[in-house]
């Protein structure tokens, strides 16, 4: 077992995110292109957590949310993004859960709405309550990217 300690990680050929290899020389993993956690509602401002690769996060209103990542994504189909949430207590509830690539009134028409198409460098997600399809602010919102 060795151990390597640097500042920097680069990739050779000088375009795109380095990646992690086998001995085989196979690929197995990648670096997060971005990621962000933060609280909704009036006061959300980007990174109020932390945050990676975000330029801002801009509330649409309650429980509706898109993420502008710093560097763009190389295209909107070269990301994946995960998204979860976690409320303690509100007038709905605790429960809730999160979709990624929908706005706020397609939310609460699910099923029936229209889908948000992703975006090089923006990811829409929207936080609401399970029962009643209700959008709403939590204290908790995380959002991964991977992907060049």
């Amino acid at each position: 077992m060795s151990t390597i300690v640097v500042g920097t990680v680069k990739n050779k050929s000088g375009s795109g995110a380095p990646t992690i290899q086998n001995s085989s020389g196979v690929e197995i993993g990648q670096f997060a292109g971005g990621w962000t956690s933060f609280s909704g509602g009036h006061d959300v401002a980007f990174g109020d957590r932390a945050s990676f690769n975000v330029s801002s996060i801009t509330d649409h209103g309650t429980g509706d949310y898109t993420v502008n990542w710093n560097n763009d994504f190389s295209s909107a189909n070269g990301y994946s993004v995960v998204a979860s949430c976690c409320n303690d207590g509100s007038v709905n509830g605790s429960d809730c859960y999160c979709m990624i690539h929908t706005n706020g009134t397609a939310a609460t028409t699910f099923g029936s709405g229209t889908v948000t198409a992703p975006g090089t460098g923006t990811t829409r997600v929207v936080v609401m309550h399970p029962n009643n399809r209700v959008c709403q602010d939590v204290q908790y919102v995380s959002v991964v990217a991977f992907g060049v």
